[in-house]
């Protein structure tokens, strides 16, 4: 009697198996056609099966050779769709054409009764409709504009400092649609005043580049301005040039402070270029960071509250003064 039932229920799941459909398939691009020479996109086939089938094979005697670079699954009442995604990004204006196609698929079904678990494949056919989009050229305008959709975000360490302190400012871009050109750089509206670090570059990668730079900026109290330089882009969304802007960046300045006097050992650099000698800093602070050390022959080129900048043979940089003098300055 009970193998009697096992044999029914596996009956009964066979024969929903023999149901198993391959519904429909149909190409399209994201974003939709038309898309611009330099702008990613992806050519993508959806394919409708029944709810419970998953497939497991693919191949198309029509389009795209390579396998596909990302899966997606969307389930849809009875229905599930698997879209398949194809990167592209055409160098040149184009109209590319695919013919009508035959997609044949396995289809594999998990059902689960009770303690019983079933698995079972079906090789099925489908016609694609054949397909047509177009790859058109940039707006004249556009010509050197970075394509997609992007920002740039700009902030620092910290809301306030005083006049020659070291302040760590950090910029990120980022592209929500597209990819950052391979030559784009961060740079600065308007220089600040002071002394400016250049941008080192911290992380990249296609769609995000992250950067950080010190400056000193010498200015009187109150509040002092950053700004990015902006990005000439073309907006795939509004399909138009615009620019993309950091919102700008307000630090407030203090007061300046006395500044204790400091004492300062001597470091040793490693390589055969760094020596070994007073520590050369960024900045007149003693929390700036170490840019080298001290070597012959030297020479004052600049003097701020008990601190001096000094060139030398490894560059220049801030030391105080007091120790400056037990080299024997002047």
């Amino acid at each position: 009697m009970r193998h009697g039932w096992i044999i029914a229920v596996l009956t009964a799941l066979w024969t929903l198996r023999l149901g198993a459909e391959l519904v429909s398939a149909a190409w399209n691009t994201v974003p939709a056609a038309p898309v611009y020479v330099g702008q990613p996109f992806e050519l993508v086939l959806d394919v409708v099966t029944d709810a419970d089938e998953e497939i497991t094979d693919l191949v198309l005697d029509q389009g795209p050779q390579r396998v596909p670079e990302a899966q997606q699954v969307f389930r849809e009442g009875i229905r599930r769709r698997t879209r398949f995604c194809w990167r592209e990004c055409a160098k040149v204006s184009k109209l590319t054409a695919i013919p009508e196609a035959r997609l044949t698929a396995q289809l594999t079904t998990v059902q689960t009764f009770g303690f019983m678990r079933s698995a079972s494949s079906q090789v099925k056919q489908v016609r694609v409709p054949a397909f047509s989009y177009e790859v058109v050229p940039l707006p004249a305008a556009a010509k050197g504009a970075s394509v997609g959709v992007f920002s740039l975000r700009l902030t620092a360490d910290a809301p306030d400092f005083a006049a020659g302190d070291v302040v760590e400012v950090s910029a990120v871009a980022e592209a929500q649609v597209g990819e950052l050109p391979e030559t784009f750089a961060f740079g600065w509206q308007t220089s600040p005043r002071g002394r400016v670090y250049p941008w080192r570059i911290i992380k990249r990668t296609p769609r995000r580049i992250e950067a950080r730079a010190w400056l000193v900026p010498e200015a009187a109290a109150g509040e002092l301005t950053l700004r990015l330089s902006p990005m000439t882009v073309f907006d795939v969304r509004t399909r138009q040039i615009s620019t993309v802007e950091a919102a700008p960046l307000k630090l407030r300045v203090k007061p300046l402070a006395e500044e204790t006097e400091v004492s300062v050992a001597e470091v040793a650099l490693g390589g055969s270029e760094g020596g070994k000698g007073l520590p050369l800093r960024f900045a007149p602070s003693a929390a700036a960071p170490v840019l080298g050390a001290l070597g012959a022959p030297w020479r004052v080129i600049g003097r701020r509250r008990g601190w001096v900048c000094v060139e030398s043979a490894a560059g220049s940089g801030w030391l105080p003064e007091r120790n400056l003098k037990q080299e024997g300055a002047e």
